[in-house]
C-alpha cells in the first residue's frame, strides 16, 4: 500500500488520502469518517498547493463541499432508536438523506 501510495503521490494534481479503517472498527457507519477524512485532505491539499491550477479554481474546496454534503446528508439519515435489547440503535432513513441532499443550503466544510 506504501508503494502505491507513493506512486499516487507524485501526481501533484491527485489528492491522494490515507484512511485507516481499524481506527474506526467499532464505529456502525464506517462511510462518515471517510468522508470526513477525504473532506480534510481535500482542504489541506488545496492550503499545501496554492499555485496549483486546480486550487486557483476551487476546485479541491468545492469537492471538499461536495463531501461535507454528503456526510451532513447521512448523518440527516440516521435516527435514534430507543428501547432495542442490547442499545439503542442507528437506523437510515433513505427520504431524509435525499431531501438533506436536495436544500439548496450553502455547503460549508463541516460534516458534523
Amino acid at each position: 500500500m506504501e508503494a502505491v501510495m507513493r506512486n499516487v503521490q507524485r501526481d501533484p494534481s491527485v489528492v491522494s488520502v490515507e484512511f485507516n479503517a481499524w481506527r474506526y472498527a467499532k464505529e456502525e457507519h464506517l462511510i462518515v469518517p471517510l468522508l470526513d477524512t477525504l473532506r480534510e485532505a481535500l482542504v489541506l491539499w488545496n492550503q499545501d498547493h496554492p499555485t496549483d491550477p486546480a486550487a486557483e479554481k476551487g476546485i479541491a474546496i468545492k469537492a471538499a463541499a461536495t463531501v461535507a454534503k454528503a456526510g451532513r446528508a447521512l448523518l440527516a439519515g440516521l435516527s435514534l432508536k430507543a428501547g432495542i435489547p442490547g442499545g439503542p440503535e442507528l437506523a437510515l432513513d433513505a427520504s431524509k438523506v435525499v431531501a438533506d441532499w436536495r436544500r439548496d443550503d450553502p455547503a460549508d466544510l463541516r460534516i458534523g
